[in-house]
């Protein structure tokens, strides 16, 4: 494949599987780690894995680690914000051992050594890490919970201060503490921690906002344990998030629809005819009018086209009246009759969807996803394609040699037609068939994906050597 015809791929890929222009995606990192050597915990890796089913309940796409040591951790919170664009919705949570040190904030990693106080900040991970990460992304919304001020895991530093410190944080932001400043949070003695079993729990209710989820939180918690433990936050959130967004109480009023409408098809030469589909009393428009009443089934997506699934993830959004910034998608459906455009603002169209609805955009994305790696895998050449499609893992790396390594990185400079002038590297690429040489500055034509992946894959050849 030449450099024109696979830059062509990339773009239109990019199209077909944007979601509405400025729609939050959502992403979690869940960590829990217990099996300490010097104060294990009972609950963290049961609260991890109860908050990972909660939040893809809620359509959040997430990533969960437990009982990670310090690199593990690193590498994840870095992937974590590589992964991350300036409009999706960010959500950190860890449950484990946290302590403060002059100040600053540590999750503490398993397998952990320390033998003196003025270790813990080398061998521990700063929480300011992943505000950081969370600064540089530029994520509109920031949820960072940390169910992390357990009791004084190093008896033997008697001076170790309580509980967390307060933080500061990017606008945008909510940091969520088990506990106040400076205080101790409870394991527990059921499946999960005080603060996670009463979070699980409320954090389900449709159309609360999340300070009051964590005002009702903080009552429960405190009831349980007599005012030992009271929850604590700050924020600096602009507008309103929910982790189940609130239904409308009416189904929006479509103009020129009646409740009367039937499928219909316009004779030669006649207007355009409302398409709708009645279910429950409540109109349906549209081609795929089944991807807001009902749950999809992967029968309902298999064998369609990208376009295909692209128009019907982004129906649904339509039928809220989205205003589209993909030129493509907007001139679709401002030729469908049913079409009524209202709104630019995409949190208002979030708010307007249902559960059902949400978790059919999900499933749809998912899908679209999967069928994307599955055509461009081979179409994309070279040894490691994945390099240019997707952000890598520790995973896809942990286990490469230092020359698969050298390798998987410079192809993805090598597909943008790179000179390369290591003897090395040049005599490899250009035994390459697809490999055209033209500049040697080809930095500004990375992707985000290649430019993080270029990053992380150095990390690994400098351990590797």
């Amino acid at each position: 494949m030449n450099k024109k015809m696979y830059l062509f791929v990339i773009s239109l890929l990019s199209i077909l599987l944007a979601g509405p222009e400025g729609f939050a995606e959502k992403y979690a990192l869940v960590i829990g780690n217990a099996d300490y050597v010097e104060a294990p915990l009972r609950n963290p890796v049961n609260d991890a894995y109860d908050m990972t089913e909660a939040l893809e309940r809620m359509g959040f796409t997430v990533i969960t680690a437990t009982n990670v040591n310090q690199q593990k951790m690193e590498g994840l919170i870095r992937d974590f914000g590589n992964r991350l664009d300036a409009q999706d919705t960010a959500l950190f949570y860890f449950s484990g051992h946290g302590v403060q040190a002059d100040g600053e904030n540590y999750l503490l990693p398993i397998g952990i050594d320390i033998a003196s106080m003025d270790e813990i900040k080398y061998k521990s991970v700063n929480a300011g890490m992943i505000l950081d990460k969370l600064d540089v992304a530029e994520t509109r919304v920031n949820i960072v919970i940390l169910d992390a001020c357990r009791n004084n895991p190093f008896k033997r530093f008697r001076s170790l201060q309580r509980g967390l410190a307060m933080m500061s944080a990017p606008t945008g932001t909510l940091i969520a503490y088990a506990t106040a400043p400076g205080s101790v949070a409870y394991d527990g003695d059921g499946r999960n921690s005080p603060y996670a079993k009463y979070l699980l729990d409320i954090m389900k209710t449709r159309g609360m906002k999340i300070e009051d989820v964590l005002k009702q939180v903080r009552l429960r918690v405190v009831d349980e344990t007599e005012y030992r433990q009271v929850p604590w936050e700050s924020s600096s959130l602009i507008g309103d998030f929910y982790f189940v967004p609130p239904s409308l109480s009416t189904p929006t009023p479509i103009p020129g629809v009646s409740s009367e409408a039937i499928l219909a098809t316009p004779s030669p030469g006649s207007a355009p005819t409302v398409q709708a589909t009645i279910v429950s009393g409540k109109t349906m428009v549209g081609d795929y009018p089944q991807t807001s009443v009902r749950k999809l089934k992967q029968a309902d997506l298999t064998g369609k086209t990208l376009w295909e699934l692209s128009l019907m993830r982004n129906e649904i959004f339509a039928r809220s009246g989205y205003i589209f910034k993909t030129q493509e998608l907007q001139k679709h459906f401002e030729q469908q009759a049913w079409y009524v455009p209202r709104h630019k603002d995409v949190t208002v169209v979030s708010a307007l969807l249902s559960e059902l609805e949400h978790d059919n955009i999900n499933m749809i994305k998912r899908y679209e996803q999967t069928q994307q790696a599955e055509q461009l895998q081979h179409k994309i050449p070279g040894k490691y394609p994945e390099a240019s499609l997707k952000y890598l893992t520790d995973h896809d790396l942990e286990n490469k040699s230092q020359e698969d390594l050298s390798i998987m990185r410079n192809e993805i400079f090598a597909r943008h037609g790179h000179v390369f002038t290591r003897p090395h590297m040049k005599a490899y690429f250009e035994n390459q068939s697809w490999y055209v040489p033209r500049t040697d500055d080809v930095y500004a034509q990375l992707s985000d994906i290649e430019k993080a992946n270029i990053e992380l894959i150095q990390h690994y050849e400098r351990q590797a050597k």
